[in-house]
């Protein structure tokens, strides 16, 4: 089992530079005042007394409120492993794996219909990195656009499994692809897959076939030690 429960300490200041410190019960949605003092209670029935408030309804693990089956954009989670561990990555802990299987996927497409009540206009598919599930990622996306053929496909990558059979692949289904690349900040990142022969050969060779149709970009992460988005385009260029 997982423990979900946090309770948050948060400084807040206001206007006039008075500093306060409130806590954030993430369980049960509440902000106290270092006291215990509920901030609700201390505040908002004090200042807002005439204010007639309707009861909101309380979400739990056991009893969720639900989202929407009339999904726009659905986005597949493969998992979370990956071949990279970027430094500010907040899932580089977890363990790699080794191969993937797609016993699943019939069962998953095939249950779509038991809670999706509308035709998703995007489906995203999500890692860790999308392509370590490669023998999971092609049968389902195949199989999903069978289902779905009018809906637009698309993944974020590192760019460093990328080859020709893939691409191949990629350009067949219609796929839009955005490889993570810090440009002249990379290495703040970890890894560069453009200082590797085979996988720049495979990220440029789909930024040709992709590009002109609109379907490929880079995304970069402004940090500290990569500020200049102008040195950003300039290195891509």
């Amino acid at each position: 089992e997982v423990d979900i429960m946090a309770i948050f300490k948060i400084t807040a200041v206001n206007s006039q530079d008075d500093y306060k410190t409130i806590f954030f019960d993430n369980m049960t949605s509440t902000l106290t005042w270092e006291d215990g003092t509920e901030i609700y209670d201390d505040y908002i029935n004090n200042t807002f007394k005439d204010i007639k408030w309707n009861t909101a309804k309380v979400t739990t693990p056991d009893n969720p409120l639900g989202k929407s089956s009339n999904i726009r954009k659905l986005k597949i989670q493969l998992g979370l492993s990956c071949n990279y561990s970027c430094e500010y990555c907040s899932q580089r802990f977890i363990p790699h794996a080794d191969e993937t299987n797609s016993k699943y996927v019939d069962g998953f497409v095939n249950n779509l219909d038991s809670w999706m009540t509308s035709i998703p206009e995007e489906i995203e598919f999500w890692g860790g990195e999308p392509l370590v599930y490669w023998k999971t990622l092609k049968p389902l996306a195949e199989e999903i656009k069978k289902k779905y053929p009018n809906c637009s496909m698309s993944f974020i990558t590192n760019g460093s499994l990328l080859d020709k059979e893939k691409n191949d692949w990629v350009e067949r289904m219609g796929f839009a692809v955005s490889v993570s690349h810090d440009g002249p900040g990379q290495h703040v990142r970890g890894p560069d897959p453009l200082e590797d022969s085979n996988s720049k050969e495979g990220i440029l060779d789909l930024y040709k076939r992709l590009a002109p149709q609109h379907k490929f970009s880079f995304n970069s992460m402004i940090n500290a030690q990569n500020i200049s988005r102008a040195k950003i385009q300039e290195f891509f260029e």
